[in-house]
């Protein structure tokens, strides 16, 4: 599920090399990216930068003030939807 993201959430990479294909991701390590949208599935976390989607697991996440963030808790939708079901 896309995730729009309202507020300003920055990656910062720490690995450069996608682990599912060996290649070189072609970002540095060190350096902040800006996040434009989360795509979250139940098995797999995909982010945005620049228009290009990047697997999670090779960035730290941080909000405007760089205050470290989770963004497995913040923007999962299938929390939201577990939330509204248990109401019942």
């Amino acid at each position: 599920m896309k995730n729009k993201i309202e507020e300003l959430v920055l990656a910062k990479c720490i690995k450069n090399i996608d682990p599912m294909s060996s290649l070189d991701i072609g970002l540095e390590i060190g350096r902040y990216y800006v996040v434009s949208n989360i795509n979250m599935g139940q098995s797999y976390t995909f982010i945005t930068i620049n228009n290009k989607s990047y697997n999670s697991i090779l960035f730290e996440f941080y909000d405007d003030t760089l205050n470290e963030i989770d963004i497995y808790s913040k923007y999962n939708p299938y929390r939201s939807v577990i939330n509204e079901n248990s109401k019942d």
